[in-house]
Parts: structure tokens; C-alpha cells; sequence
């Protein structure tokens, strides 16, 4: 599955939205697009009044801002605002624009072996959930290996951290562990 929407949010966090104010001068921006492609060998089910689609087996999601609508990015060289998410099994819900919801956004579910990786991180865990409203990852692990998140760092080596849960976001660079296990790194 291939899509290219106007914008810029998704899997690395963050958004931008287009203010008008009266009185001002227009100025011309070139909008970015986001590129998202879903890889997946086995089915894909959903519903569309409900705004959600499921795919299995093997899925691979790749996600990030291109300059045209002819552009891809490649899954495994990622550009800065890239991201990617492995699963067996994984779940979007878009959650269009309302009173309760300023601006639109998608929330993603990764079940069983999922991993992510964009803007210097990569993590593993049995489930990881994101909302993309707050640009929150949330790394759950179930059986017996533990929810690892490992960050590249400007003074020093890279730090991992490993717990039964992990609620972390890429843009504020927050991360909140429960049930630690270990962590390394400066």
C-alpha cells in the first residue's frame, strides 16, 4: 500500500499545520508531503467508517516527509524525519478532526516482534503503540525479553534503556520507564 498526503506528521512525532492571521502578508510556502508505504504477505482487513485497517504477517511500515508526490523514501537508508516499524501484526486508526481533536492524527499499533527505528533511535518490544497526537511511543513487552530503547547521544556513547514498559517521545527526547531493568550509556 502506497499513500502520499499533504503535511507533516506520523511515525517520527511532531506536525506543522498552516496559521492564517489576518492583516499579514501571504507568503508562499511549498508544502512537504509524507510518503507512507506498508509492506505486508499476509491479509489486510478493515473498516472505513470507522477509519481503521489491520494487516498481517510480516509487516513492514516506512513513513516520512518527501518534497513531491512522486518521491519514496528507502527503507533502509532513512532520511532525517523517517521512520520505520516492523511487526507481525499492525493496526491504524485514523482519528480525523473534531471537537475533542484540533488536527487529525493516526494512531499505530505493532504486535509481536515489533521494532522502530528513525531521528536516532531504535527500540524493540512485543507491542509498540504510537499516538499521534502526542508523538508518544508506548513499548510494552509481554513474554520474557524486556522493551529496549536505544538513542544516539551528542556527548557520548549511545544509551539503552530495557523495562517491561517504556512511554517515550522522540521530539521532547522524554522517556519514562517502568519496571527498569538496565540502562547504559552517557
Amino acid at each position: 500500500m502506497l499513500l502520499w498526503q499533504r503535511g507533516k506528521s506520523g511515525l517520527t512525532g511532531g506536525s506543522t499545520t498552516d496559521v492564517i492571521q489576518a492583516n499579514r502578508p501571504i507568503t508562499v510556502v511549498a508544502s512537504e508531503w509524507n510518503y507512507t508505504r506498508v509492506d505486508f504477505k499476509g491479509k489486510m482487513t478493515g473498516h472505513i467508517e470507522r477509519q481503521r485497517a489491520t494487516f498481517h504477517d510480516a509487516v513492514w511500515v516506512v513513513h516520512g516527509p518527501v518534497k513531491s508526490p512522486i518521491e519514496t523514501l528507502n527503507r533502509d537508508k532513512l532520511t532525517g524525519d523517517a521512520g520505520s516499524m516492523r511487526c507481525e501484526q499492525l493496526e491504524i486508526v485514523h482519528q480525523g478532526k473534531g471537537p475533542n481533536n484540533p488536527v487529525a492524527y493516526q494512531q499505530l499499533v505493532g504486535h509481536g516482534n515489533a521494532q522502530i527505528e528513525g531521528r536516532g533511535f531504535y527500540a524493540t518490544a512485543d507491542e509498540i503503540s504510537y499516538d499521534g497526537s502526542k508523538g508518544l511511543y508506548m513499548l510494552r513487552a509481554h513474554g520474557k525479553e524486556n522493551a529496549t530503547v536505544a538513542r544516539d547521544s551528542e556527548r557520548g556513547p549511545p544509551t539503552e534503556t530495557s523495562a517491561r514498559r517504556i512511554d517515550f517521545t522522540p521530539s521532547r527526547n522524554a522517556l519514562i520507564v517502568h519496571g527498569a531493568s538496565g540502562a547504559s550509556g552517557g
